[in-house]
């Protein structure tokens, strides 16, 4: 429910970006050591794309945007499906329950001491308008969220993750 990763604006430069921060580093708990090359993929390479993901809707900027990746995929060689990931949005309603009490809570006083009035504001809306979960709820979330972490990777196996990096999409303005 959480994904670190480079904004670039290069295929290239996200691909270097990748291997720097897939660097181990032993004061980071959720690090692992995978290697950033694997073994090739089959063929045809799947990729998927989410147009409205859970149906509530996107600009029509990024429909668009998201549709033209799609294009530049297929016009590699790769088979592009429009697909709704499993659950995504009870993940995303999961993820906004678990992080109030989880992440946002954590946040408050940082954000009152640091903070300019635009986050303290946007902290505060969260805030004001999550789920207060007591320790039950809390643990009663993350147990749904690894039943629902089961439920993708089947998702994620048919679309894997590596695409484009490991694979040599090539195109080196795409991102």
């Amino acid at each position: 429910m959480a994904a670190q990763g480079p904004m670039t604006r290069t295929v290239r430069d996200a691909r270097i970006a990748m291997q720097v921060m897939s660097m181990g580093d032993a004061r980071d708990p959720r690090w692992v050591d995978v290697p950033f090359d694997g073994s090739p993929l089959g063929s045809p390479i799947r990729v998927a794309i989410v147009e409205n993901p859970a149906g509530r809707g996107v600009s029509p900027q990024v429909c668009e945007a998201v549709k033209q990746a799609g294009r530049w995929f297929e016009n590699a060689g790769y088979v592009v499906e429009a697909v709704e990931p499993p659950n995504l949005g009870r993940v995303a309603d999961l993820w906004a329950d678990l992080a109030t009490e989880y992440v946002i809570k954590s946040l408050l006083p940082d954000v009152a001491l640091h903070g300019d009035e635009g986050i303290k504001r946007a902290v505060g809306y969260w805030y004001e308008g999550g789920s207060k979960n007591d320790a039950q709820g809390v643990f009663d979330a993350l147990k749904e969220r690894e039943v629902l972490a089961r439920a993708w990777e089947p998702f994620l196996q048919a679309y894997p993750r590596r695409t484009g990096f490991s694979q040599g999409f090539g195109r080196e303005n795409v991102c």
